[in-house]
């Protein structure tokens, strides 16, 4: 029995050609995402200040600053892939 390994990243985001097409696309965040979903979720949270919030698969994180900034005490942030982390805490 033979495998073949890929070399493609684990995660389709540490893929360098996903990765920058995926930013492009959410650099200003004009489609459904931020002109919808984003508004729509932020109207269903709770009160954030004082709140502990865990955000899985933060991507470049933008709930995590948002949260942040919405008063919760803490913010941990956390993703599978290294290149949207180091997105993250570089915006």
């Amino acid at each position: 029995m033979s495998i073949e390994r890929s070399h493609r990243p684990q995660n389709v985001y540490d893929d360098p050609v996903f990765f920058n097409g995926y930013k492009k696309l959410r650099q200003n965040d004009t489609g459904l995402n931020g002109a919808l979903e984003v508004p729509a979720l932020h109207a269903l949270l709770p009160n954030l200040s004082g709140k502990s919030i865990l955000d899985l698969g933060c991507g470049f994180g933008d709930f995590a600053r948002y949260a942040r900034g919405a008063g919760a005490h803490s913010v941990t942030a956390v993703d599978l892939s290294q290149k949207m982390i180091s997105e993250a805490e570089r915006l």
